[in-house]
């Protein structure tokens, strides 16, 4: 006789578009629907500015709930709603993801009477101690956890004493196009995306920054280090994609280094994968991360890179991380790396197709979202725990 389904309740603090709010998406869509039923849980309310991904799960008939929390004084009343929904969707394993998520599941899974509790951890929360302290207080809560990346699980035991044997190491994927070549200047051979009124000529090589304007990025760093490789290469324009309370600040700091006129400032994009695929060399000066997604995205798109020696970077550039990596805040560094890579186009063009090729091998959606069955599979007892 067949086994029922493992009922996987996915838990997440929102359903905007981010790195692990991708990574629950694929994982709903591609869970192997004789042997998983997913139901999906974001605190707070549907997205209001971009709603691919509620609507990508809301398409495939996956049950989708959001408790509208829109603050700490919202959250007693969306345990008590998420301990209830919990109840009558019956899950055999609740798997969370983000710090608010994995908090507030844990208890309302308990009180639910939950068999199995998973909690996602996608960074080395460096700045939050207090994370750290709630997370290990209340690991006792949770059965097993998920790191992004062996450096993150270095870090949860070392700095979060969270106990070894509970850890599981799962890599972020990324969408790979099976048909997708990068030629020399990749820029010029799919064409140039509408970037907008922002954007430079369509002549100019691109360095892109892809990421959160906030102080993990590192945006500064990159501003300060474009005030040298800009000069060395007036062909060249910087462009920054992404939103974050740090946007005033950074523009300014680009008009006080004389730059402004060399920087597009694109702000939020849902094209992301076509600007990436006509760029020339990536950058992500990061300050700490766990395994970022805009990596493995600007690698799925065949670019040379050169990021920050941080969380999950060397684990996923593999042998391709000396020449692509520089240490974080070492604004003197970076800028020698990326004049490097435009001083040299062709190295550059060789590092961006290994870099392709690595991403396709080893980080797939579908190598990874089969790593989440066999987890849910272990925490289930249907195969043997691998501890």
């Amino acid at each position: 006789m067949a086994r029922p389904p493992i009922r996987v309740m996915l838990g997440i603090t929102d359903l905007d578009v981010g790195g692990a709010e991708k990574c629950l998406t694929e994982l709903a869509c591609r869970a192997d629907s004789a042997r998983f039923r997913l139901s999906v849980v974001s605190l707070a309310p549907r997205p209001g500015k971009d709603e691919r991904l509620a609507r990508r799960i809301a398409e495939r008939g996956i049950p989708l709930m959001f408790l509208d929390c829109r603050g700490w004084r919202d959250l007693p009343k969306a345990l008590g709603r998420w301990s209830k929904w919990m109840r009558l969707q019956r899950p055999d394993v609740l798997q969370t993801f983000l710090f608010h998520a994995n908090l507030l599941g844990r208890i309302a899974g308990r009180m639910a009477g939950v068999p199995v509790v998973i909690s996602g951890i996608r960074v080395a929360e460096r700045f939050a101690s207090w994370h750290l302290a709630l997370d290990a207080v209340t690991a006792g809560w949770v059965d097993r956890y998920v790191c992004v990346s062996r450096s993150v699980a270095e870090f949860s035991v070392t700095r979060g004493l969270l106990p070894p044997h509970k850890i599981s190491v799962i890599p972020n994927g990324v969408e790979i196009d099976s048909e997708w070549r990068r030629g020399r200047a990749g820029l010029r051979v799919g064409g140039v995306p509408n970037l907008g009124s922002k954007d430079a000529t369509g002549t100019a090589r691109r360095v892109t920054f892809v990421g959160r304007l906030v102080p993990q990025k590192g945006v500064d760093v990159l501003l300060r280090s474009a005030a040298t490789w800009l000069r060395l290469f007036p062909d060249t324009m910087l462009q920054i994609v992404g939103d974050g309370p740090q946007q005033p600040r950074l523009a300014d700091l680009a008009v006080r280094l004389g730059i402004e006129g060399r920087v597009a400032w694109l702000g939020h994009r849902s094209d992301v994968a076509d600007i990436l695929k006509t760029t020339d060399l990536f950058v992500l000066p990061s300050r700490w991360e766990g395994m970022p997604n805009a990596l493995l995205e600007a690698m799925a798109a065949g670019c040379p890179v050169v990021v920050s020696d941080v969380e999950g970077v060397a684990e996923i550039l593999g042998e391709g991380s000396r020449e692509q990596t520089v240490p974080p805040d070492d604004v003197a560094a970076l800028s020698r790396a990326i004049a490097q890579m435009l001083a040299y186009p062709d190295r550059a063009e060789e590092l961006g197709n290994r870099n392709l090729r690595r991403v396709a091998e080893r980080f797939s959606w579908d190598r990874v979202a089969k790593m989440y069955e066999v987890l849910w599979d272990q925490a289930c007892g249907r195969i043997a725990l691998d501890l």
